[in-house]
Formats: structure tokens, sequence, C-alpha cells
């Protein structure tokens, strides 16, 4: 990774989506058959990393995954986008967030979603050495709604604007 590069820190959800391309959506207690499956990380945090280290950041992410084949999977995509996977916690309890998108051909999509270990975690790494170097700190709506990630984002938030970062 270009250390020239500003660094980001990006707080929020790490989910495996499972997107499941269907002829139309089915009626309560139908079902419908899917024409394609895509696994991808498309959760509020990998998103905006993965778009700040497009536009040239180097993206720190910060999140909570499970100890499980879906975080497998979603660190193996994230990391071939090049996100900086360092202070991503993996709970050996929790279970990692998963996302089932059902899309139509006219690009309807309904989602199922199960935020897991996100909401889990921890605190602890709200630390001032965490956004010493950080050009920019994203917090994700998500991230602020329960739980210990809660807390988290919150302390962090607060670190950097002590820090005077955006």
């Amino acid at each position: 990774m270009d250390e020239k590069k500003k660094v980001a820190i990006i707080v929020g959800d790490i989910n495996l989506d499972l997107d499941l391309c269907v002829s139309e959506l089915p009626a309560p207690g139908d079902d419908a058959s899917v024409r394609s499956v895509v696994w991808a990380v498309e959760a509020q945090g990998s998103n905006a990393a993965i778009a700040l280290h497009e536009l040239g950041a180097r993206p720190r992410l910060v999140g909570r995954v499970g100890q499980d084949l879906g975080a497998k999977r979603a660190l193996q995509i994230a990391s071939s986008r090049n996100l900086d996977l360092a202070e991503v916690q993996v709970d050996p309890d929790g279970t990692t967030g998963l996302c089932a998108v059902l899309v139509t051909p006219n690009g309807e999509r309904s989602l199922l979603s199960f935020r897991g270990a996100n909401a889990a975690l921890d605190p602890a790494c709200a630390r001032p050495s965490l956004v010493a170097d950080a050009a920019l700190v994203y917090v994700s709506a998500y991230a602020l709604l329960e739980g210990t990630q809660a807390v988290a984002a919150t302390r962090i938030m607060n670190l950097a604007s002590r820090r005077v970062c955006p």
C-alpha cells in the first residue's frame, strides 16, 4: 500500500452479502427460483472504505466479524480491495453480519439483514493511536444503532473531534 496516501478510519459494519437474482419476489408463503448468486461485501463500513480507497485514501476498517466462513469470505473480498483490516476484531462466539438481497430483473431489491458481530464491536478499539495519523474519520450511521458498537463509534468520534479531524 502506498504510504503517502492519507489514512482514513472507517467505523462500520462488515457483512457478507448474498445477492440472489430472482425472476420475481415470492408472495408470502411461496417460493421463487434463483437465477444466479453473487457473494459480495456491501455493508456501509466496507462500502465507504472501498470508495475512499478508489479516491486515493488508505482506508483502515474498524469493525467486527465472527469466526466463521462468512468472515473468511468477507475479509478475503475486503483484502482483495486493498483495505487495511488490522483493526477488524474477530468474535469467537459471534456470527458475521449477513444480508440476503433478493434482486428482480428490473433492479427491485428486498433485503433480509442480520447485524451479527457488528453490534458487539469492543470499545477498547477507541484509543488515541487509532486516529493519530488519520486525515479523515468516517462513522457509518449503522455503527451508532446499538450495542457496544455504538459506544465505540461515539468514542472514536470524540477522539477525532479532539484532534480536529474531519
